[in-house]
C-alpha cells in the first residue's frame, strides 16, 4: 500500500491489480511477463524486481509501470524499502541489490552464499534470515555496515521477548560497487 492505493503483482504473469479501497479491484498490465516475487513502496513509488532476470519495474501510481535494469540477472527473491533505498536479497547467492531511485542499481558482494529469505525494514535497519543446509544466519544492514550472525533454530517468541537469543557476530563490513 502506498500513495492511497493497494497494489499487487502476480507471480509468473504480466498483470497488476490495484484498489483504492481494498474491496473493488482493477487490472492493468506490466511492460513484461515475469516472476515478480515481491513489491515494495517507498520514496513515492512502487518497485518490483524480476526473479531470474535483470529487470526491475517502478511506478508512481501503481497502475502504469516503467522498466529499469539491475546490474546482474539473478534469483532476486524479496524486496524492501527503508532509509531512502530499496534493498533486495537473492535466494541462493552472496549478492545484495540496492537502489535509491529504482532506476540505477548497485550490488554488494557478501563473503558466503546463503538462502536469504524475505527482507524487511524496521528499527532503522534491514533484516533477513537465511535457512536450509547452507546456513542459519541473520543479515542486518544498518547504514551499510552489514553484520552476519549465526542464529539457533527454533527461536521462540518468548525467547526474543525475554532477550534469551544468543548469537555470534562476524563483524564484517562489506562495501558496494557504487
Amino acid at each position: 500500500y502506498g500513495n492511497g492505493v493497494f497494489v499487487s503483482l502476480s507471480v509468473n504473469s504480466d498483470e497488476v491489480i490495484y484498489s483504492y479501497d481494498g474491496i473493488t479491484w482493477f487490472e492493468n498490465y506490466l511492460p513484461e511477463y515475469g516472476q515478480w516475487n515481491s513489491i515494495a513502496y517507498g520514496n513515492g513509488m512502487f518497485v518490483s524486481i524480476k526473479s531470474h532476470n535483470n529487470k526491475a519495474l517502478y511506478s508512481h501510481d501503481g497502475i502504469f509501470w516503467a522498466e529499469s535494469e539491475t546490474q546482474i540477472p539473478s534469483n532476486w527473491y524479496s524486496l524492501s524499502y527503508g532509509n531512502g533505498m530499496f534493498v533486495s536479497v537473492n535466494y541462493y547467492s552472496s549478492k545484495i541489490l540496492y537502489s535509491y531511485d529504482a532506476v540505477t542499481w548497485f550490488t554488494v558482494d557478501l563473503e558466503n552464499v546463503a538462502n536469504w529469505g524475505f527482507i524487511t525494514f524496521g528499527i532503522n535497519k534491514f533484516v533477513t534470515i537465511s535457512s536450509g543446509v547452507h546456513s542459519n544466519r541473520s543479515l542486518t544492514i544498518n547504514d551499510f555496515i552489514i553484520e552476519i550472525e549465526d542464529v539457533s533454530y527454533p527461536v521462540k517468541r518468548e525467547d526474543i521477548l525475554l532477550n534469551r537469543v544468543k548469537s555470534y557476530t562476524s563483524n564484517k563490513t562489506y562495501t558496494s560497487d557504487e
